[in-house]
């Protein structure tokens, strides 16, 4: 039976999140983005460069770029995911491990993109920015799939679609839009990458759960209903609703 989940998770959360932190955070950045006159200094400093911080090692970029959004919708948009698919995945995983999803679909899908610039052939795609959080939130998507594949997600509130099947489709379209992308603002391969990171960074988490527990599973499977704060309808589905939410750089 598939596992049904209130709007946004559970207005029976804990105050204090890692989701909730990391959408303060990005909202945060983004007003100083605004404050910086959204210059292209402030983006190339703290966005994600292929050629410096791979090639002249600004390390941080690999973490400050998901911060990083290239206006209102593209803010929104991110956050809404991150908030739907995170609030209840952080609740079965715990912060620790929440975190180690987040940051590894991120940078990772930040490195793909960068060496894919790097080896292109001509063109200035080494230098330019790329900005936004959706790598490190395709992986916790990809990462609620994992756990919940069989979760209903009603997206933008009156399609009904099973989280495997959505991150099927958004994995097919990114890497087939990324292998034939000419020119595009849209970093597809950095998406898509993020996807298969989550996929993999989820199937480890689980595997060392499943074989570091001696609880019997039908407790793991309560405490992980409780952690997530799942609840029922009176048709024993979860539901998720999602909302929709150029200036040379990648998002």
């Amino acid at each position: 039976m598939p596992i049904v989940f209130t709007r946004y998770g559970s207005p029976a959360r804990q105050v204090s999140s890692l989701t909730g932190s990391l959408i303060i955070a990005a909202v945060s950045a983004w007003l100083l983005q605004l404050f910086s006159g959204n210059s292209r200094e402030f983006n190339t400093l703290f966005g994600f460069v292929p050629e410096a911080a791979i090639q002249r090692q600004h390390l941080w970029q690999f973490v400050s770029y998901m911060f990083l959004h290239g206006g209102f919708f593209h803010l929104l948009f991110n956050m809404v995911a991150l908030h739907a698919f995170g609030r209840p995945l952080e609740g079965t995983l715990g912060k620790t491990r929440f975190g180690i999803l987040f940051f590894l679909s991120g940078i990772g899908s930040a490195l793909v993109h960068g060496l894919i610039a790097i080896h292109s052939t001509g063109g200035n795609a080494p230098t330019i920015p790329m900005i936004g959080a959706s790598g490190a939130v395709m992986g916790v998507a990809a990462g609620f799939a994992r756990v919940f594949p069989n979760a209903v997600i009603h997206l933008f509130g009156f399609i009904p679609v099973r989280a495997w099947t959505l991150i099927l489709v958004y994995a097919v379209f990114e890497l087939m839009t990324g292998l034939n992308q000419r020119i595009s603002p849209i970093a597809h391969m950095a998406h898509f990458s993020g996807i298969i990171i989550g996929l993999g960074v989820m199937s480890v988490i689980m595997l060392f759960r499943v074989h570091g527990s001696s609880r019997p599973a039908s407790h793991r499977k309560t405490a992980r209903e409780d952690g997530a704060k799942v609840r029922k309808d009176d048709q024993g589905r979860t539901v998720i609703d999602l909302e929709q939410g150029d200036d040379g750089l990648w998002r």
